[in-house]
């Protein structure tokens, strides 16, 4: 089922998407999202200027009465480049540690909708059946270098709370029936490292229902040069745990981490955004996907879409 009809109503509902998180859009972003139609930007802004449920101040486009959010947008535009800065120090931390094979920027920063107190949440790609040696190395040396995101400190902290081994890259698995949210997260994506070019994978393996949301799969513009080395730390450590040794402290750190995690779980009152397997581990308080479902759908229907 796709979710877009035509051009003109998937501009609205694109503004729509990110007025759930009071953010406003350039006409670039619009083009971006709204993917290769052979439609022309002046096109698009002359429909974006003409019509009633559409405002625009300078290069910005919004839904009516929601002026009042372009002085946050342009807040975040200067917080974003100290954020970049701090992902471009992490990044390079990351091309030190073992069985790491690709890192993505996802949720608020790739998103757009953050502000100083927000964290900076990370997609990490562990190499196969080695998904908890490459969580515990990450976590210890985030928190070594105090950049994990841990207790209350949260401001431009590296929330480290999804992760996936290269053989569950099919994020299809746990996508609701309509998830506007995992499409434009997908979406908005922003790979830092790469390795065997598992970005062009992740988004190959995910296109039979992204398909459903985008005209194309096109991604953003690098905000920084992805990593793609490996140095000579990772090449001896990842030497190191091969084999039948690597094998045993990652079955004990999947047995301790997985323990740990499923004994938290049981605390949790909403328990709809974790998920414990050998291949990925996601941890957030609560799902807020099928509510940010039901406010697109509301909203869409109060504009007739």
């Amino acid at each position: 089922m796709n979710e877009f009809k035509n051009w003109q109503n998937r501009v609205l509902e694109i503004l729509v998407f990110f007025d759930l998180f009071d953010y406003v859009l350039t006409l670039e972003e619009i083009v971006f999202f709204l993917g290769d139609i052979n439609i022309s930007g002046k096109n698009i802004q002359n429909f974006c200027k003409n019509n009633k449920d559409i405002s625009s101040y300078d290069n910005f486009f919004y839904l009516n009465k929601r002026k009042n959010l372009i002085p946050k947008r342009l807040k975040q535009e200067k917080l974003k480049k100290k954020m970049w800065r701090k992902v471009k120090f992490a990044q390079k931390l990351i091309s030190f540690l073992p069985f790491i094979n690709s890192v993505f920027v996802c949720n608020n920063l790739a998103l757009g909708s953050f502000d100083e107190k927000s964290d900076i949440d990370l997609l990490i790609v562990s190499k196969n059946n080695r998904l908890f040696l490459a969580r515990f190395f990450i976590t210890s040396i985030f928190h070594l270098f105090g950049l994990r995101r841990h207790g209350r400190k949260i401001a431009g902290k590296f929330c480290l709370s999804f992760y996936i081994s290269e053989n569950e890259l099919d994020l299809g698995k746990i996508k609701n029936s309509h998830d506007i949210y995992l499409a434009f997260w997908m979406k908005t994506l922003h790979s830092i490292f790469d390795l065997n070019d598992i970005s062009t994978k992740l988004f190959k393996k995910n296109e039979y229902w992204l398909k459903d949301y985008f005209y194309d799969l096109k991604r953003h513009e690098l905000k920084i040069e992805i990593l793609k080395i490996k140095s000579f730390f990772r090449k001896f450590m990842e030497a190191l745990l091969s084999g039948k040794f690597g094998n045993k402290i990652e079955n004990f750190l999947k047995e301790w981490q997985m323990k740990r995690a499923f004994e938290k779980k049981e605390q949790l009152k909403n328990t709809s955004g974790t998920i414990i397997s050998k291949n990925m581990l996601k941890f957030h308080d609560f799902d807020k996907r099928a509510e940010i479902q039901r406010k697109f759908e509301n909203k869409l229907s109060q504009l007739k879409i």
